[in-house]
């Protein structure tokens, strides 16, 4: 499936500029603050546990779908692969890293998504492919000689059918080749999203059960999401990054907002997009796992809101994050989303902390050069 496709260049301001932007900002709404410019750290280790080292090489931002393919009723053709949204970015060996909505079509419920896939062409697997294709299509030659043996044997009424050799393997073993068939065919379809194979995925699926009970789960065979998607595609390399560090929140806003704003007034009209990974190292906050699909319609906020599950959730929390300044073209951008994981069973949509007095953030922030719109809704979100 093709979907729509806008672009927009987001603006450069210079490294140094920007960096000494950001601190100054990011000291009104934060007791202690401070943004440096380094090499960036290996981000595959522990606490963030990213499918890729670095979040450098080619930074692109992509917003995919949006809130009215959920509100006011779910769109639930709205599913996006993995595969395609990075060759859009004309990134097709790519890390990709954002919050989305879950694959709900896989998972038989609604849930949150936080992407972390790496499509890697250092490790590569042609010569397991190859072995795979030959096997599976050696196997498929025989699948009807196979098929053809098990009539005969089913139907002994009918007439026997030329034996090509196979019927002394016997019903058993025929019905077990063709297993071996399928599951050829699906792990050559799967092989990319492997972690010994061609790929990474480390990505997790915040749901809900019966009982408003949230579960975080990872998924390593999906290579889907649904409804929405924000994030960013790199090549996933080392290099330079924005450190920002900042403790004790005096203002009330969010951390990405506050970078966000901060930018804003700075640069004005001109649209700034960044993507990284930040941890909550200390102190709590408040984050949302969206229920199932309700069977009402989501016709304002308020509603969403009544129909949202909320959660105050405890640090260390690791959070992929997407923003962009404003919206010049009026492509009805999220101009920021964020979603948290951990090793301890939270995570979801953030929204804030919510102990200001002990939080503590330490983040990683790529500048990316071009943002993607890919399949705007219809209808434009109504923000208030």
């Amino acid at each position: 499936m093709s979907f729509p496709v806008a672009k927009l260049e987001l603006y450069q301001p210079e490294a140094n500029e920007l960096r000494s932007v950001l601190e100054k900002g990011l000291k009104n709404s934060f007791e202690e603050a401070s943004v440096q410019i380094i090499d960036c750290p290996n981000l595959k280790k522990e606490p963030f546990n990213l499918a890729a080292k670095g979040i450098c090489g080619r930074p692109t931002l992509i917003d995919v779908g949006g809130v009215r393919n959920l509100q006011p009723v779910p769109l639930r053709n709205k599913i996006y692969n993995l595969d395609k949204l990075t060759q859009i970015a004309h990134n097709p060996e790519a890390f990709l890293m954002g919050a989305g909505g879950g694959p709900f079509h896989i998972t038989s419920v609604n849930c949150e998504v936080s992407i972390l896939t790496r499509w890697d062409p250092h490790k590569n697997s042609s010569f397991l492919q190859c072995f795979l294709v030959f096997r599976t299509l050696s196997r498929v030659r025989i699948l009807s000689s196979l098929t053809s043996v098990l009539i005969s044997r089913c139907h002994k009424d009918r007439p026997q059918m030329p034996d090509p050799g196979y019927s002394a393997l016997g019903p058993r073993t025929a019905w077990l080749e063709i297993l071996h068939i399928i599951a050829g065919l699906k792990f050559m379809a799967n092989i990319r999203t492997s972690a010994t194979g061609h790929g990474r995925n480390l990505s997790y699926i915040a749901r809900l059960d019966p009982v408003n009970e949230y579960k975080l789960l990872q998924m390593p065979e999906n290579r889907e999401c649904g409804l929405m998607l924000n994030a960013l595609v790199c090549e996933g390399k080392e290099g330079k990054v924005m450190q920002v560090k900042a403790k004790k929140r005096t203002q009330d806003t969010n951390f990405i907002t506050a970078m966000r704003e901060t930018l804003k007034v700075a640069y004005g009209d001109k649209p700034i997009g960044f993507g990284g990974v930040f941890l909550l190292q200390s102190g709590n906050a408040k984050l949302h796992i969206m229920p199932d699909f309700p069977i009402y319609p989501l016709n304002d906020d308020a509603t969403v809101n009544s129909w949202l599950k909320f959660y105050d959730m405890h640090a260390p929390l690791a959070c992929l994050s997407t923003f962009v300044t404003n919206d010049p073209l009026n492509m009805d951008l999220r101009i920021e989303h964020t979603h948290c994981y951990s090793d301890h069973g939270q995570g979801g949509h953030y929204h804030h902390d919510t102990t200001p007095d002990t939080a503590e953030y330490l983040g990683y922030f790529v500048l990316c050069n071009t943002l993607y719109r890919i399949d705007k809704p219809a209808m434009l979100h109504r923000r208030k």
